[in-house]
């Protein structure tokens, strides 16, 4: 062109540069620069733009750009924000690209989709899930540009991470519900956890459709977030609806499984009232009754020191379609423990042996706390040696029980379980020692609650006495 006497302009310039952008010649790129200034070619935006992107790749300092463009009057564009920015990005820097941002909000200049994809993405990185949002949520309110399924992915995650549910909503509805995107299992399980805390039972219900749809096998830590967001909101049949669709799901829910809804109805009778009354609707709705439950009813019952209410509900249990389980029973004892009604706990052991039900070392234990609580107490010393025979694990509790038992009734049989209790390797506490010794604790025996039972009252069913008499 020169020897042509044709002059180079500006956009010849920008050609050789984007060229040699494009072939990764990015030191040769600052010599074109000199070109033009010996042949008076005056650098417009594009220039400037094309040579800040260059110093990404080379030891040139950004600043010496901007001060050319500065002392050309030149203005900086989206562009040329975008390229300091992602510089910034490069070196981990956030704060300075959040100045950045800043600056081009002052001027009236709207950010480039690419500068806030890397801006958000990093402030995820650092795990600033609030200002990632927030800048998000800025953008797009600004611009008719939308950020990709992608940037609201990180974003969940990292709100899901650090239990910021209302991000984690807003993300939720952008990446998956808009952009139909699909977090994996673990996303999803940090999204239930934060859905229980926060009592957001909706968002847990969707997770559990996206979870369904990506072919999870649903397990107690997938359903059990989203019985506890039921009742953070006060949605107390839905709560119990969900044990249902666990146990069809092939989940055996648990006392911790159900504890959300002990906690609830536990504050008064009528809140257990209230429960039990939503199972009998649910029954009349033709939905299907999970014994756990009216287990949970009971239990409630018993920490409210209501026996009758207890044995009231189970005795419902054919009525709402459940069959009563080894824990119901257990829950039924324990309220016979409380209130010494060893006359029923007596009939509820022979139900729970008639229904199938074998009892285990729990079991026995239960019979043997229920036996203390009478006066005679022979019955606790014939459970002792049947649980012997089902479990060498016999826990040092139930020996220190019938120690204080024997202690407080004069009954020489002390010395017999604190030497078994000593062989099976337990030791005597200095606590346990200063009450045989001087009776310090001793506690006066309540008489027996006046609960009416059916049929005949407890009595002895053994021939022998392995511990002799008192």
């Amino acid at each position: 062109m020169r020897d042509r006497g044709i002059q180079p302009h500006t956009e010849t310039y920008n050609s050789i540069l984007r060229l040699l952008d494009q072939l990764g010649q990015h030191e040769t790129m600052f010599a074109i620069l000199t070109d033009m200034d010996a042949t008076g070619v005056a650098p417009d935006i594009e220039t400037y733009n094309l040579l800040l992107h260059s110093t990404r790749f080379n030891d040139l300092d950004p600043n010496v750009i901007l001060v050319r463009m500065d002392a050309a009057g030149v203005e900086r564009n989206a562009i040329t924000y975008q390229h300091l920015i992602i510089s910034h990005i490069e070196n981990q820097n956030l704060e300075m690209s959040l100045q950045l941002i800043d600056e081009m909000s002052s001027q009236g200049i709207q950010p480039t989709l690419h500068s806030v994809e890397q801006v958000v993405d990093l402030a995820t990185r650092f795990n600033f899930a609030r200002l990632a949002v927030d800048l998000a949520v800025a953008f797009e309110e600004e611009s008719i540009r939308r950020l990709p399924p992608v940037s609201w992915m990180k974003m969940l995650a990292c709100c899901a991470a650090l239990h910021y549910v209302e991000g984690a909503e807003h993300c939720w509805a952008k990446g998956v519900v808009d952009g139909l995107a699909s977090p994996d299992e673990g996303v999803c399980i940090d999204l239930l956890n934060v859905s229980a805390r926060a009592g957001r039972p909706d968002l847990a219900t969707d997770v559990i459709r996206v979870l369904t749809k990506i072919g999870v096998v649903l397990r107690e830590h997938h359903l059990a977030p989203v019985l506890e967001a039921f009742m953070k909101s006060d949605r107390l049949k839905d709560a119990l609806a969900t044990l249902s669709l666990m146990r069809h799901h092939s989940i055996a829910p648990n006392e911790t499984t159900t504890e959300p809804i002990f906690r609830h109805i536990i504050a008064s009778v009528e809140e257990v009232d209230k429960a039990y009354y939503i199972l009998e609707d649910l029954k009349n709705d033709g939905k299907a009754i999970d014994i756990s439950a009216v287990n949970v009813v009971i239990r409630a019952s018993v920490e409210l020191d209501d026996l009758q209410r207890a044995v009231a509900t189970y005795r419902e249990c054919e009525k709402l379609g459940v069959i009563p389980t080894r824990d119901t029973y257990y829950y039924l004892l324990d309220a016979c423990i409380k209130s010494q009604h060893q006359a029923l706990g007596e009939k509820l052991y022979e139900q729970m042996k008639q229904a199938g039900l074998k009892p285990d070392s729990e079991g026995l234990e239960r019979m043997i706390m229920l036996s203390l609580t009478q006066s005679p107490y022979e019955e606790a010393f014939y459970y002792l040696e049947e649980m012997k025979s089902k479990t060498s694990d016999v826990p040092a509790r139930v020996y220190e029980a019938i120690i204080r038992k024997c202690v407080v009734s004069f009954d020489p049989r002390w010395k017999v379980a604190a030497e078994e209790m000593q062989q099976r390797g337990y030791t005597l506490s200095s606590k346990l020692l200063r009450f045989i010794s001087k009776g310090d604790d001793a506690e006066t025996e309540e008489p027996a609650s006046d609960f009416p039972v059916p049929g005949p009252t407890s009595e002895s069913r053994h021939a022998e006495q392995p511990w002799g008499g008192t």
